[in-house]
């Protein structure tokens, strides 16, 4: 009874996110969790749980594990009621985010979004997660998500205008856009001294910079939204996938331009025992 009564407190004395319009862009930072043990709960379970914790932080980790986390976090409309603000989920590696937007203890609207969810279905295609947060002026409105993923589980969130939104990812675009073009001279100029040179060093480094190129890509969720935006197994798999493969390229970039079986025989062998572990890895 105490603790239920402690963690009733600790949620009431959670600051409220004041969301008003003079800031284009709010960080959120005052979440609580909760990790389910086992049981696949849904909303109205969740809404009387009393057994959330409070985690101060813009970027908490809940690492790996198969269970499903539940964070909340407390707004209140203070600006411009006619102003639609939007949450912001910047990590696009989440399998499937489920959003409820509570007050009173009834919920007043539900969505639903993730990396297993096609780019086009989503309330906005962008590689990042984004709900609608149609909260209302006259009190606060508590925020819920359901988060699942095999990948880690790192909430980042901001809220903001849809204007401000779309600046800030015109700008990662721009970012990712000399990265691109960063990778793709270098790919552009070994594929030409391989055609000069005749020597398959160069026409590996060329394969090892354009899976590093889309492993880079995956991670950031670009791959998504602009290769393969329907294609949910690829968006499960390729942040590993094109990793490793990366990495056993870059092995065989090493034996080649060593000559590790001539000259290095120990280290070639030790080379290839990693290869075995990779394709442990894949499978």
């Amino acid at each position: 009874m105490l603790v239920y009564f402690l963690n009733i407190f600790l949620f009431l004395s959670t600051p409220v996110l004041q969301l008003d319009s003079e800031s284009p862009m709010q960080d959120v930072f005052n979440y609580e969790f909760l990790l389910e043990t086992g049981n696949d709960l849904n909303i109205q379970d969740v809404i009387s749980d009393a057994n959330f914790k409070p985690i101060f932080s813009k970027n908490p980790n809940f690492g790996l594990g198969e269970q499903a986390v539940w964070v909340r976090f407390k707004v209140e409309s203070k600006g411009d009621p006619s102003e639609k603000k939007y949450l912001v989920i910047n990590n696009p590696n989440l399998d499937e985010v489920y959003f409820y937007l509570v007050r009173d203890g009834k919920v007043r609207l539900s969505q639903e979004s993730g990396r297993t969810h096609d780019l086009y279905d989503r309330l906005v295609p962008s590689r990042k997660i984004i709900f609608d947060l149609a909260t209302t002026t006259g009190g606060a409105d508590e925020v819920y998500l359901k988060i699942k993923s095999s990948d880690k589980r790192i909430i980042s969130a901001s809220i903001g205008a849809m204007e401000a939104i779309n600046y800030q990812l015109n700008f990662e675009n721009i970012l990712f856009g000399i990265f691109t073009g960063v990778f793709f001279g270098l790919f552009f100029y070994n594929l030409f001294l391989y055609f000069s040179l005749n020597d398959k060093t160069y026409l590996i480094y060329v394969a090892y910079i354009l899976l590093v190129w889309l492993g880079q890509s995956s991670i950031l969720g670009f791959t998504q939204e602009l290769i393969w935006p329907n294609w949910i197994w690829m968006n499960l798999r390729s942040n590993v996938l094109f990793s490793v493969l990366g990495s056993m390229v870059a092995l065989w970039f090493v034996q080649s331009f060593l000559r590790t079986k001539v000259y290095l025989p120990k280290l070639n062998t030790g080379i290839q025992v990693i290869y075995v572990v990779y394709i442990i890895i894949l499978t």
